[in-house]
């Protein structure tokens, strides 16, 4: 008896359908469909309920499982097709991270804190880039200030100037990767239009230029308490 097929659903259908599933989620309704269509057919052809049914109730079995078997290889394909879809966002993401990545060390390298200067600077670009929410602007300016100037209180026990180069250059390294995320994942905290790395972090820099003297002023006390940290922590100055 011959099975019924849906040939009016198409992979583009089931596409647009699914286009807030992931190929694994596409993947997981075939296997459940794959299985469905096999019980479907078993019950209609050799399952021991067969000599129940009346053959115009194995024809509707059959049917439906046609109709299973045909939804299914609808959503195999466009399994196949998201799966390409995503590796190429895939490739393209890492991409763009990875010129993000390039970008942010040319203008925001890593400093070694073998001086005063040197450490304070990290301090202002922080206080900079959290006012433009770039670094972590999850925090307000007063909360950011608040952290950091926090974090140059020594546990007991520690060595008070390799505590104070670890936090700094953990800082550091939080700068990095806020300029990162925020030309690769977040262009629209810069400009709403504009999607060129480059171009994206010259608006940046020029953004940071114009606050920081604002900034800096604002966070004067902050400044202050982390230079004198680390003048008497012994850290080297210029």
């Amino acid at each position: 008896m011959a099975k019924s097929s849906s040939r009016s659903i198409t992979t583009d259908q089931v596409l647009d359908a699914a286009k807030y599933l992931s190929s694994q989620d596409l993947r997981s309704m075939q296997s459940r469909l794959t299985t469905t269509g096999k019980e479907l057919s078993k019950l209609a052809e050799t399952s021991s309920l067969n000599r129940l049914l009346s053959n115009e109730e194995k024809a509707v079995l059959q049917r439906a499982a046609g109709v299973v078997n045909t939804v299914n290889a609808r959503i195999a394909h466009a399994k196949e097709k998201k799966q390409r879809d995503e590796k190429r966002r895939e490739a393209a993401f890492k991409a763009r991270h990875a010129e993000a990545r390039k970008l942010a060390l040319q203008h925001f390298p890593l400093p070694p804190v073998n001086s005063v200067e040197q450490g304070v600077e990290v301090i202002r670009v922080a206080l900079v880039l959290n006012h433009l929410k770039v670094l972590h602007y999850f925090y307000s300016t007063d909360e950011f200030a608040a952290k950091i100037s926090r974090a140059r209180h020594t546990p007991a026990n520690r060595d008070v100037a390799s505590h104070l180069r670890r936090e700094l250059r953990f800082l550091a390294s939080k700068i990095l990767q806020g300029v990162e995320d925020a030309l690769a994942d977040r262009p629209e905290a810069l400009d709403d239009d504009q999607r060129d790395l480059s171009t994206l972090l010259g608006i940046l820099i020029a953004k940071a230029d114009e606050v920081r003297p604002q900034v800096l002023k604002q966070q004067a006390e902050v400044i202050e308490g982390w230079t004198a940290a680390l003048s008497e922590a012994g850290v080297a100055n210029d």
